[in-house]
């Protein structure tokens, strides 16, 4: 009975460790680039294909954020909240193959795609 209760102690703190689509995405000095991010030293480079963004992505403050659009749909980049409050930054297109970048000041940011809005994602822009 005690061997089993080791095995399955050792199945729940392996599957809880695991990561997944919800987990941030750490990228930058202190964090190597996932899945759909990269980082070129310039820009976080979050790529949108299967329509779907990473989750969240940490991004430091010395960097832009560019998308690249790879998924072969018409998106665009929504910048709903800046740390809880209406952000005032005008709905981007994101044609199919196109690339588009800009800077965020430090903050808490929520996005989405007008077009399709269970596209969502977050950035943390922190110094």
């Amino acid at each position: 009975m005690r061997k089993w209760m080791s095995i399955l102690t050792i199945a729940v703190i392996a599957l809880g460790c695991s990561s997944g689509d919800g987990d941030t995405v750490e990228v930058g000095e202190t964090g190597a680039p996932a899945a759909g991010v990269s980082d070129d030293g310039t820009f976080i480079v979050i790529t949108v294909s299967d329509f779907s963004f990473p989750a969240e992505v940490d991004v430091p403050a010395d960097r832009s954020v560019q998308w690249v659009n790879e998924s072969g749909a018409r998106h665009t980049i929504v910048m709903d909240t800046q740390d809880g409050e209406p952000a005032d930054l005008p709905e981007v297109e994101l044609d199919p193959s196109a690339t588009v970048g800009f800077p965020l000041p430090p903050g808490e940011w929520t996005y989405f795609c007008s077009i399709h809005t269970s596209m969502t994602g977050s950035l943390s822009v922190h110094g």
